[in-house]
C-alpha cells in the first residue's frame, strides 16, 4: 500500500489512537486507495461502473481473469454450461474439475451435502475451497466422474461485489499458462492470457507474494491437504519432537516442500 499516500481524512484516522482505523495498514478511500478497472479483448480500458459490466459480461457467457489477493483467477457464469466447455477447450482442461465459488453458505447447500464440520471449514477465515459431496449431477459438467464439487465462498470484497440472484454460483479456475504459477501480474495476465479470457478485472494494487487457493476435505471432522497455500501458509504446524534444521522435499506430483526449525513446520 505504500504507494497510495493517504487523504487527510484517512492519514487524520490512521494517527488517531482512539480511531479504528489507528495504523490500519490497508487504511484509504474512494480518493486515495487502489482502483478497479476492466480491460476488453480489444485493450479497451473501462473505468465508469466497472462491477455491473463485468456481471454483465459473465451472464453473457464471457470468461473473464479476475484479479484476485494471490493471484488471478478465470471466471465464468457455472450455470452456462457452454461458457465452461469453452474455458475447457481454452485452457486445455479436459475433464479436470473446475472450482466453484457460491454466493453465499445457503447457495452451497443447494448444490453439495454439507456435514457441520464441512461448513466449519468452508466458513473459517481461511476460506478454503473444500471437497463437498454434490446433491444431484447438475453440475456433472464441472466436475465429471466426481461425486465431489470443490466449493469456496467469497473471500475478498470484489467477490461479493459479483454475486446478484441471477449470479449465485462462478466457476473460479486458477488463472495460469500450461504448467506454469499462478499468474500475479496485470501485464502478465494480459499477455498470457489474452487467448482465453474475453476480458480482465484489473486494479492498480500489486500483489507482493503469489498464493493459490488452498483445497481440502474434510474425514471425520479435521482437515486434510490435497493444496495447502492461501489462509494457512506460512503458518506453521507444530509438532512434538524437535530437528536443528531439516528441509524435505517432495510429494511425487507437486512441487511440495516443508521446512522444520525446532519443533515447528514450516
Amino acid at each position: 500500500m505504500h504507494q497510495f499516500k493517504m487523504c487527510d481524512s484517512c492519514q487524520e484516522e490512521y494517527q488517531d489512537i482512539e480511531d479504528r482505523r489507528y495504523h490500519a495498514q490497508p487504511n484509504c478511500c474512494y480518493d486515495c486507495g487502489p482502483t478497479l478497472y476492466y480491460v476488453d479483448s480489444h485493450n479497451k480500458t473501462i473505468t465508469d461502473n466497472v462491477i455491473d459490466y463485468v456481471k454483465r459480461e459473465l451472464k453473457l457467457g464471457k470468461i473473464l481473469a479476475i484479479k484476485g489477493i494471490g493471484g488471478f483467477h478465470l471466471a465464468c457464469d457455472a450455470k452456462n454450461k457452454e461458457a465452461v466447455e469453452r474455458l475447457r477447450i481454452r485452457k486445455n482442461r479436459e475433464e479436470k474439475p473446475f472450482a466453484i465459488m457460491c454466493k453465499d453458505l445457503n447457495t452451497a447447500y443447494n448444490i453439495c451435502n454439507i456435514s457441520a464440520d464441512e461448513e466449519k471449514y468452508l466458513t473459517s477465515f481461511r476460506r478454503p475451497i473444500v471437497l463437498l459431496e454434490k446433491k444431484n449431477n447438475k453440475f456433472d459438467y464441472i466436475s465429471i466422474d466426481n461425486n465431489y464439487l470443490g466449493v469456496m465462498l467469497p473471500y475478498t470484497p470484489v467477490h461479493y461485489l459479483l454475486f446478484d440472484d441471477e449470479l449465485d454460483v462462478l466457476v473460479m479456475t486458477s488463472a495460469n499458462i500450461k504448467d506454469c504459477p499462478i499468474i500475479k501480474d496485470n501485464e502478465e495476465a494480459i499477455k498470457g492470457l489474452m487467448e482465453i479470457a474475453d476480458g480482465f478485472l484489473l486494479n492498480n494494487r500489486d500483489i507482493h507474494i503469489r498464493c493459490d487457493d488452498s483445497l481440502i476435505y474434510v474425514f471425520e471432522g479435521s482437515e486434510y491437504f490435497i493444496r495447502r497455500s492461501r489462509g494457512y501458509t506460512p503458518f506453521p504446524i507444530k509438532v512434538n519432537f524437535e530437528f536443528e534444521d531439516l528441509l524435505s522435499c517432495g510429494a511425487e506430483q507437486k512441487a511440495s516442500f516443508c521446512l522444520l526449525k525446532q519443533n515447528y513446520v514450516f
